[in-house]
């Protein structure tokens, strides 16, 4: 079984290993794959399904888990891509909230994200003031914010949010070196996204991902020379990170996602290759940004 753990301050205990929602809206995946792909990861203990209004179809499904009794994690992102309202406003929260409820038929969401804005638009636009109303209105369990750069420095300084995710990898180090471990300090859950850096060790990339370019120019850089598949070691850096609550993972294949839960299985890394992974991060990771 996969570790459970206890996200910062919230209460909200959950499996250390999560799936993405968005190869749910895989158009090349047949219903009868994605349901597989759900109900496999369900029966491997993996309790949260990260949902988003852009991965069309997500919320449906977590829908379908919770009617058929699996016990899931309710987590949704806000604040774009509402019908109705304009972006990074309070409406558009409140209406994602709504929406989010309706679809998935859920009571509460255990975590709603602000996703992907800015420090401005977290001090100015209202929308954690909406995120709040909704959490001391029973609607979300605890607020989470999403993103990278001025505004997670924004969102881990104040007391806005219970849970906090970012990208953390071995190719993407750099928030979990510090800023997160102040967040875990501080009783803030930390959900790793990206947490095997889209597979830079594959030689085809998503054309249109800039960030999988650049975790494949950093996977070169890095030059590891470790005797564990690649994915072994990417995820368990990731899982085992001590910044680190629950690792997010995005898969279309069940043999992938059994993969990925032996991997974890297996526990923390041998700490000959943590050394190994931090002497490269210690030569290259001063221009290493954090990708979105």
């Amino acid at each position: 079984m996969l570790p459970l753990r206890t996200l910062g301050n919230t209460g909200i205990r959950t499996s250390a290993l999560a799936l993405g929602g968005r190869q749910l809206a895989n158009s090349s995946l047949t219903q009868a794959e994605v349901a597989s792909l759900v109900d496999q990861a369900i029966d491997h203990g993996m309790d949260v399904i990260d949902t988003s209004p852009t991965f069309a179809g997500a919320q449906e499904w977590v829908a379908k888990a919770l009617q058929r009794g699996q016990r899931v994690k309710v987590c949704a992102k806000l604040g774009h891509g509402v019908a109705g309202a304009m972006d990074w406003t309070a409406d558009s929260v409140t209406i994602g909230i709504h929406q989010a409820l309706q679809r998935t038929g859920a009571e509460a969401l255990d975590i709603a994200y602000l996703h992907g804005c800015s420090a401005e638009t977290l001090e100015k636009n209202g929308v954690v003031e909406a995120l709040g109303e909704a959490v001391e209105a029973g609607k979300v369990k605890a607020a989470g914010y999403a993103g990278e750069g001025d505004g997670l420095v924004w969102a881990v300084r104040s007391k806005a949010f219970g849970v906090v995710q970012a990208s953390v990898s071995c190719c993407d180090p750099a928030a979990g070196r510090d800023l997160l471990r102040r967040a875990v300090a501080r009783g803030i859950g930390v959900v790793a996204k990206r947490s095997m850096a889209n597979a830079p060790w594959l030689e085809e990339l998503a054309p249109a991902d800039a960030a999988a370019t650049e975790y494949q120019r950093r996977w070169e850089a890095m030059g590891l020379q470790v005797e564990m598949p690649p994915e072994e070691l990417a995820l368990r850096w990731t899982v085992y990170h001590p910044a680190v609550h629950v690792a997010l993972t995005g898969t279309s294949s069940v043999a992938h996602l059994q993969a990925n839960v032996q991997a974890v299985a297996m526990g923390p890394l041998p700490r000959h290759v943590v050394a190994l992974v931090d002497g490269a991060h210690r030569r290259h990771e001063q221009d290493w940004l954090g990708q979105m």
